[in-house]
């Protein structure tokens, strides 16, 4: 952090045995990236070079269940 093109996730602790919905909001809580990894993927690369700069919101949830929400910056 901060990312500029691509936005690399590690999920090095996840112990998930389903698909996982991740998703970028901006500040607002609008959804401005939204893709899904299979349960045993531990790394995943986001494409972000058609956002803007600024502060989002990453979130991984498995299930109902958010299990990782971080601040990700952006600056190009």
């Amino acid at each position: 952090n901060p990312a500029a093109n691509i936005l690399n996730i590690e999920l090095f602790n996840a112990t998930f045995t389903t698909e996982s919905k991740i998703m970028l909001l901006d500040l607002t809580g609008r959804v401005m990236l939204q893709t899904t990894s299979q349960g045993n993927a531990r790394n995943v690369s986001l494409p972000i070079e058609h956002l803007t700069n600024g502060i989002y919101i990453l979130q991984v949830l498995n299930g109902d269940e958010a299990f990782i929400t971080e601040r990700v910056i952006i600056n190009k």
